[in-house]
């Protein structure tokens, strides 16, 4: 501010060169913003965060980098996976439309989370930035908004452009955007439901994704910590067949085989990537230090295990050999010849094959053979999941008893070398017509009753017990044995994930149900428990 000098009545201006500097100071601040997302972020954090003093990072500059793309149009679909207290919500769902309306306030977004106060609460922290003293005297002659306003859920720009807030499961019929952003579309308190997770990806696959003004033009941006397998991520990723999503994926501790590659930013040569070096460098050090991480983790430790630390602070739901079936556990088969097998079965989870295509049949095939130390021991010899109506799961079923290697893919001769001698199937509405069938067809079909006291995650538990006492054997893939056989690898993958990936309970089924009904029967016992005599089923059926 001038001063007045009461005695001589002169005013004393500031000297002309710091007056000018500071318009010029300003006004490169100002282009910065408008140029720079992350340089934006940075001045507005104040509006945001109060008191929290900005730290700069790395991972929020490569965040708005992407954004940037996003609204150039050089990224179409955008998925970010990193951690809480992040500041992805402050960055991607609040100050990111802010700086999409200064460029071009007739833009029109949308912002989805699981629960309308959350969406609702960024519009409300995006109207607050642009309401501010500090933007409108910057950009209020670019963006401006309109005096009719009257709810929380959505702000609207006097150029008719709009940001609106909407949650999972909600209406959305007549709204449209020209970006989409889904923030934590997953409610991580309510991962653990199939029937949840299934209702928000069908909602996401087909209420949200038809939001797009123009849907070649459009763009969208998922953000999420991850919680499961089957959270949206996990369910996009499976059906991103033509691999159109950018995966911005960082992992709070750095885990060098997992890397993050992205694509050639603009004014770069190279594809962007994760910059540390160090495995189990922190992400941001110097706002969650090590003593912060480690009571973040043994909070998430207590509501959900592991599974709930990999998934939300490693971007892993699955983490490896966390789960109750550990790949390491299985027993590679490394010889050229397979063992003497005394006995086979196929063990069948059937869906509900009557009208309904979308669930799937799963069998596998397992030999019981003597392992070199005389324990019992069992091996994966085939593994089919398929869609299939009743007709054609009868006649797939007739034709694995006989071999079990034909499964109408794979060109072979059938042979009395790898026939079945039993067929084990699940007693229920969808399995007992299928057990009767084959019965009816000469077939020893036996039907296997769960015990009541065990669900499919207490039944997977009994399972383990052989596995960990290594009586469980995949084969490897010949002459060199380092990986395993493709149909063996991928059941083994999807056991390792159980039970934090639903689509693959099934598979996981036949195998605890082979395991059991073995158990029962006598075949199989555990090396570290007494030996049981060998007995039947009551409702077990020989030819």
């Amino acid at each position: 501010m001038p001063k007045i000098n009461n005695k001589s009545l002169k005013i004393d201006l500031p000297p002309v060169s710091s007056f000018y500097s500071s318009i010029l100071e300003e006004d490169e601040s100002r282009y910065l913003a408008e140029t720079r997302l992350y340089e934006f972020v940075k001045q507005a954090w104040h509006i945001v965060e109060g008191n929290e003093k900005f730290v700069e990072s790395w991972h929020i500059e490569a965040i708005c980098r992407h954004l940037e793309c996003v609204y150039l149009g050089i990224i179409k679909k955008l998925i970010i996976n990193v951690p809480p207290r992040s500041s992805k919500s402050t960055i991607v769902s609040v100050m990111f439309p802010v700086w999409v309306f200064i460029q071009d306030s007739s833009k029109k977004l949308l912002n989805c989370a699981h629960s309308i106060d959350v969406s609702q609460n960024n519009v409300i922290n995006c109207r607050n930035i642009i309401q501010s003293e500090w933007f409108q005297f910057r950009w209020g002659h670019k963006c401006a908004l309109s005096r009719y306003q009257k709810t929380k859920k959505k702000i609207e720009t006097t150029s008719r452009g709009r940001y609106e807030a909407v949650s999972i499961g909600g209406s959305i019929t007549g709204k449209g955007a020209d970006i989409r952003i889904a923030d934590d579309p997953n409610d991580a308190g309510r991962s653990d439901s199939e029937a949840i997770l299934n209702s928000t990806n069908q909602w996401m696959s087909s209420a949200w994704a038809t939001r797009g003004n123009n849907l070649k033009e459009s763009s969208e941006i998922l953000i999420q910590q991850r919680v499961n397998m089957m959270d949206v991520t996990g369910f996009m990723l499976e059906h991103d067949t033509d691999k159109k999503f950018v995966k911005l994926i960082l992992p709070m501790r750095f885990c060098p085989e997992r890397r993050a590659r992205t694509i050639v930013l603009p004014g770069s040569d190279e594809v962007w990537q994760d910059p540390r070096k160090k495995p189990g460098e922190l992400l941001w050090p110097h706002h969650v230090g090590e003593e912060d991480l480690k009571e973040l983790e043994d909070t998430l430790r207590a509501s959900g295990g592991e599974y709930r630390v990999s998934g939300q602070m490693q971007q892993q739901p699955a983490p490896d050999d966390a789960g109750i079936l550990k790949k390491s556990k299985f027993i590679w088969w490394k010889k050229e010849r397979s063992p003497k097998i005394d006995l086979t079965i196929s063990t069948w989870d059937t869906a509900l094959v009557t009208g309904n295509l979308a669930a799937y049949s799963a069998v596998t095939t397992w030999g019981l053979f003597k392992s070199d130390d005389g324990v019992p021991a069992i091996i994966l010899l085939g593994m089919l999941r398929i869609k299939v109506e009743f007709p054609e799961l009868k006649e797939l079923a007739m034709r694995l008893y006989e071999d079990y290697r034909d499964d109408g893919k794979n060109d072979i001769v059938p042979d009395s070398n790898h026939g079945v001698d039993i067929v084990l199937i699940e007693s229920k509405a969808s399995g007992n017509p299928l057990i009767q069938s084959l019965r009816r067809a000469g077939i020893n079909a036996v039907g296997f009753n769960p015990p009541p006291d065990k669900d499919k995650v207490g039944r997977a538990r009994v399972a383990s017990a052989f596995l960990e006492s290594g009586q469980v054997y995949v084969p490897a893939y010949p002459p060199n044995y380092v990986r395993l056989r493709p149909m063996a690898e991928k059941f083994v993958d999807i056991c390792s994930v159980f039970p934090m990936d639903p689509k693959g309970f099934d598979v996981v089924d036949t195998f605890s149900q082979v395991v059991l009904y073995m158990q029962k029967c006598g075949y199989l016992s555990n090396r570290f428990d007494p030996v049981v005599e060998k007995k039947r089923f009551e409702n077990e059926v020989y030819y």
